[in-house]
């Protein structure tokens, strides 16, 4: 048997930080009012035009469902669902796609970031800038912690070493961070890029989209450092900055598992599932918020010999809808002697909006040339452990089509099983034009 949880939380205030080629960046080609520490103490003007300014079973094989099998289930801790409102930190609805801060690069001005201040606990997922900058300029992303001032500790996480693809146009540089890094409510970041690692390069006068204030996103700003290929000053030296927002994005996400077998006491059930006729069984959800389906599980008592599929679609409130969201290949259980739980992974994860109901379910349906099976599937005695959905079926034999087309049969029960999903967190302090 196994048993598959995954939680991640995260809280941070993030700086992003990139190194500036000159030791004062401008703003649209003018030099910032502001004093940087620089390799080299005369700023350099970008030779470029200024830029115009604006600012989701059932029963036996006949059609009326068996009554679970066994004692009631212990009342154990209600499955953790956790709540959340839409995705993420964007300033670049704010931005018109021109303004911008310069010059990042070698030799000198190697940090740009951003700061941002953690509301909430939450795992950053990614982050991006957008940048200008020569094809042949190499740069690294970071995230560190930030005290006010400067960077602390050892980086939280580092890119590999990363090159824009045009040269000539402002492009979203995304820095995927594939794990995750947890950051902690109440605490700032930085999130940053700099050439400091990889000094043997050509003089770059990159620029970066930038805001012309620090009022898209109150819970940091612009910060850079003129530290050329030293890395050590990320956490030794004060940064300077501006009173600016870049241009960036970043996707924060939280942990939301559901899971209803702490409910069960591993003998309940519901049957039959499987050929002829009760082909489909399944539990509908409803997402707390916009977020991601990564994996999902069913406790099953099955023969070896039985085939079925996973699937999520969209849920009207009495069938499916749409095309499937989520289908998986042939499985079949393992173990014919017990329940055992039958994971259906979802590498990539599956995006769920917001408030919208799912089905969760496995058919035999596309695979009916099998013998007949008279399966049981973990159950609770009512409903009342999940509260966002409940166990339905269709006895649908072989004909796929119904599940779009035919109202399902249900009872008030839930299926013993898991969801684990990633929600995307929103920090509210970014101005929405």
């Amino acid at each position: 048997m196994m048993r598959r949880i995954t939680v991640f939380s995260v809280s941070l205030v993030i700086v992003l930080a990139l190194g500036f080629q000159s030791g004062t960046p401008k703003i649209n080609g003018v030099v910032a009012n502001v004093m940087a520490q620089s390799i080299d103490p005369t700023p350099v003007v970008p030779n470029s035009t200024t830029p115009i300014f604006e600012t989701t079973p059932a029963p036996s094989v006949e059609t009326t469902p068996v009554a679970p099998n066994g004692s009631t289930p212990r009342n154990n801790m209600a499955p953790d669902v956790a709540a959340a409102t839409p995705p993420s930190i964007d300033t670049t609805s704010n931005w018109d796609g021109a303004t911008y801060i310069s010059s990042f690069g070698m030799p000198n001005t190697a940090t740009y970031g951003q700061t941002l201040t953690m509301t909430e606990t939450a795992t950053l997922t990614q982050f991006s800038f957008y940048m200008k900058q020569l094809t042949t300029t190499i740069f690294r992303g970071y995230v560190f912690a930030w005290d006010g001032t400067k960077a602390t500790g050892d980086p939280l996480f580092e890119s590999a070493p990363m090159s824009t693809t045009q040269g000539t146009n402002f492009e979203e540089v995304v820095f995927y961070i594939p794990s995750g890094v947890v950051l902690n409510a109440g605490q700032q970041y930085v999130l940053a890029a700099s050439t400091s690692k990889d000094p043997a390069q050509p003089p770059d006068a990159g620029k970066w989209g930038a805001l012309p204030n620090n009022t898209a996103y109150t819970g940091g700003q612009f910060y850079f450092l003129n530290n050329g290929s030293d890395a050590t000053q990320w956490a030794s030296v004060a940064w300077s900055t501006i009173a600016e927002d870049l241009a960036f994005k970043a996707i924060l996400v939280r942990p939301a598992s559901i899971d209803t077998t702490l409910n069960w006491n591993r003998s309940t059930f519901i049957s039959f599932f499987g050929v002829p006729n009760t082909a489909t069984y399944g539990q509908t959800i409803t997402m707390p918020g916009s977020g991601k389906l990564f994996q999902f599980s069913f406790y099953i008592f099955e023969p070896n010999t039985t085939i079925f599929r996973g699937y999520v679609f969209a849920w009207d409130g009495t069938k499916a809808t749409g095309a499937p969201l989520f289908s998986s290949p042939p499985m079949n259980t393992q173990i014919s002697t017990t329940f055992q739980e039958v994971v259906f992974n979802i590498p990539d994860g599956l995006f769920l909006k917001g408030g919208q109901q799912y089905i969760l379910f496995a058919s035999t349906s596309k695979d009916p040339g099998q013998p007949n099976s008279n399966g049981k599937w973990g159950a609770l005695p009512s409903n009342t452990a999940y509260t966002g959905g409940q166990f339905y079926y269709l006895n649908n034999g072989s004909d796929a089509t119904q599940w779009t087309s035919e109202a399902w049969s249900t009872f008030a029960e839930d299926l013993a099983f898991r969801a684990k999903l990633q929600l995307y967190t929103y920090l509210p302090n970014v101005l929405q034009p």
